[in-house]
């Protein structure tokens, strides 16, 4: 699975360190009942996410993927994207 983050046009940001609206992408799960790509509603200081790895920003614990910069998840308000369900 693939993190990155989405700005407010929707676009992709392939920086080391974004912030944005956290998405995924899944190659694998994607399919008839799921996308491959889906965005959140979560806004996130994204390191070292989709297209762009920098070593110097590597997490503490080892790992050379992405990871959310701690203290950074805040929820956006998407009520006027939302369908009929999420107005219930």
């Amino acid at each position: 699975m693939l993190a990155t983050t989405l700005d407010a046009d929707d676009r992709l940001q392939e920086t080391a360190q974004a912030t944005g609206r956290l998405a995924f992408f899944d190659p694998y799960g994607g399919g008839n009942l799921f996308p491959a790509f889906f965005k959140t509603s979560d806004q996130v200081q994204l390191i070292n996410g989709l297209g762009a790895y920098d070593p110097a920003l590597a997490c503490r614990c080892g790992e050379s993927g992405a990871y959310i910069a701690e203290a950074s998840i805040q929820r956006v308000d998407l009520i006027g994207e939302a369908g009929c369900a999420a107005q219930v």
